[in-house]
């Protein structure tokens, strides 16, 4: 640095200084975590907006699946709940869903409006 910088930039005791404040002196460490904080913001976006359209995509998917099932909904009246149960459970192994979740998704899309009260 030249003299000029430092008598500007700093005191007597090597204090950093800018128009007679003390300037809090910040490390190497700072400026990297600020830097991969800054680096990292347009990373967690995009990472966000790809699993919300992951989202989307699975439920689109369920409902499509739904779409496929070869049963009736059910309504409480055209076929007694345990026989229809047993149906169901053999379309999810047709198409191959183990995960009580999705079941459950399914599930939702084949009961009357009735039978949901």
């Amino acid at each position: 640095m030249t003299d000029d910088i430092l008598q500007t930039y700093f005191d007597d005791d090597g204090n950093m200084i800018f128009q007679e404040q003390y300037l809090e002196e910040s490390t190497q460490e700072q400026v990297a975590i600020v830097n991969k904080k800054d680096a990292e913001a347009p990373i967690v976006k995009i990472l966000e907006k790809l699993i919300e359209g992951q989202q989307n995509k699975e439920k689109q998917s369920i409902k499509q699946l739904a779409d496929r099932f070869v049963i009736e909904k059910f309504d409480g009246k055209n076929i007694s709940a345990h026989h229809w149960m047993e149906v169901f459970e053999k379309e999810c192994a047709r198409f191959n869903l183990v995960k009580n979740e999705e079941k459950i998704e399914i599930f939702r899309l084949f009961l009357e409006k009735s039978c949901i009260d």
